[in-house]
């Protein structure tokens, strides 16, 4: 009986199956006439045609109008169902699949999420919150929190341990710290370098905005590996050329995370042992990880990509014998 676990998070989808986990991009849409594009395809498109793209439709999922329908689709849930039958075209021959949850959620756009996967013909044979999947091993003696991004936020999970098991504590919301935010205020201070070093303004026209994004995973990698960051990017038969000190880099992220890192303050106790699960997508950033560690009595660890859709395979069904 195969088994899939599909990990439901709009800023890194992922799949695990066979032993194998498979990232699927960001929840992000663009249309380009009657097509819709998903994922990575969407993100290299996003601000070349803004009025044809969605970021937020898994977040706000739900059967009220969008303020700007693109391909057709003219609901959240609309575009939720296309993305959810893209991400199951590939794992049709799977018995049942386990889905892995981001936080914010109601119950009633749970069920919905559940009308739509029936509707792609998708046997979800169980939910389970990604906080509490991506915790699958037990932390005697400390208490275990757990640390995701969405897009527009960051969210603090307690996971309780009884037993063997977990389940879900208590909750936080961070605002002004998902990874669009971390990536937004990453970009506009390399895109001030390039006005410093050669007086071009990347993020001046759309067509050299997408390039500096495109470049962005890139540059962020280096800052993490080295002291010194070339930049360089074409437009328009130019080449444009700048650099930026990887501290520098490091000291941008760590501002644009302090209202995270005030929050683990106030809630990681010093006097009470922690273990800080740390999702993948979030060590992207340079030098946010490295802050982590600086908490009192409260030990990182960063968690593989797509942990969540891994350890959701934990419920899958046990055959009949």
């Amino acid at each position: 009986m195969l088994t899939v676990g599909l990990e439901l998070n709009d800023a890194c989808f992922a799949v695990a199956r066979d032993g194998e986990v498979r990232l699927a991009g960001p929840g992000y849409a663009v249309a380009e006439g009657d097509t819709l594009r998903f994922g990575e395809e969407a993100r290299a498109r996003l601000r070349l045609n803004p009025r044809a793209a969605q970021r937020r439709y898994w977040a706000a999922l739900s059967d009220a109008t969008l303020p700007q329908p693109i391909g057709g689709c003219g609901r959240a849930a609309d575009l939720v169902h296309e993305h959810l039958a893209a991400l199951w075209a590939d794992n049709r021959d799977a018995d049942a699949v386990i889905l892995g949850v981001m936080p914010g959620w109601t119950a009633a756009q749970l069920g919905l999420l559940l009308g739509i996967a029936r509707d792609v013909g998708m046997p979800v044979a169980g939910l389970v919150d990604a906080a509490v999947a991506a915790s699958r091993r037990p932390c005697p003696g400390r208490t275990i929190w757990h640390l995701q991004a969405t897009l527009d936020a960051a969210w603090l999970t307690r996971v309780e341990q009884s037993q063997g098991m977990a389940r879900l504590g208590a909750r936080e919301r961070i605002d002004r710290c998902g990874v669009e935010t971390l990536e937004r205020g990453c970009a506009e201070f390399i895109a001030r370098r390039f006005v410093e070093c050669s007086r071009f303004d990347p993020l001046h026209d759309a067509v050299s905005e997408q390039r500096l994004y495109d470049a962005l995973p890139g540059w962020l990698a280096d800052a993490s590996r080295r002291e010194r960051v070339d930049l360089a990017l074409e437009w328009r038969g130019n080449r444009y050329q700048a650099s930026v000190g990887a501290e520098a880099l490091r000291d941008c992220v760590a501002r644009l995370a302090e209202p995270l890192n005030r929050r683990l303050r106030a809630l990681v106790s010093p006097r009470e042992p922690s273990a800080l699960l740390v999702q993948h997508r979030l060590a992207d950033f340079p030098g946010l990880v490295d802050a982590l560690l600086r908490l009192p009595a409260c030990t990182p660890v960063l968690l593989e990509p797509g942990a969540a859709a891994r350890g959701a395979l934990r419920l899958r069904p046990v055959p009949n014998a």
